[in-house]
């Protein structure tokens, strides 16, 4: 089994400030911000999960997306899909992710805290278990999504 640092992009739905997508299913080290998620996952088939995961969590926003009549936003994911796509109407996601394998465990801390500081970077808030969505409140025993 092999460890990576993923970085999937694009869009990440929070109902209520609460992530509605299953990340603790994939990953234990996680961040979820609005616009993209941050993640350490590990799996025998890691692309397979993966894959699941972004068309569970795609399905999941289109969902949330038309019951609320967000025609805008709707409209824009339309027009980002591939031309040479056959499946839905909209891309969510974007192709891919972008891995990269935790080589060594001294490599594990390093990449812990760049997830979990990323809303800090973003000047969210000033420590990282204040973010609802995002693993660092479990660190600490406070309920995180």
């Amino acid at each position: 089994m092999r460890t990576f640092f993923l970085v999937p992009t694009r869009r990440v739905v929070t109902e209520g400030g609460r992530a509605s997508v299953p990340i603790r299913d994939v990953a234990a080290i996680w961040t979820a911000l609005e616009n993209h998620l941050h993640l350490i996952a590990q799996s025998p088939d890691l692309p397979v999960e993966i894959g699941s995961f972004k068309s569970w969590s795609a399905k999941r926003l289109l969902d949330v997306l038309q019951e609320q009549r967000a025609e805008r936003i709707l409209k824009q994911l339309a027009f980002y899909k591939k031309a040479h796509k056959t499946g839905p109407c909209y891309q969510d996601w974007e192709e891919g992710s972008h891995p990269e394998q935790i080589q060594d465990p001294a490599m594990m801390p390093q990449k812990i805290e760049y997830i979990h500081q990323n809303p800090v970077k973003r000047g969210y808030f000033d420590n990282p278990v204040y973010w609802r969505n995002c693993s660092a409140r479990s660190y600490t025993g406070k309920t995180g999504c």
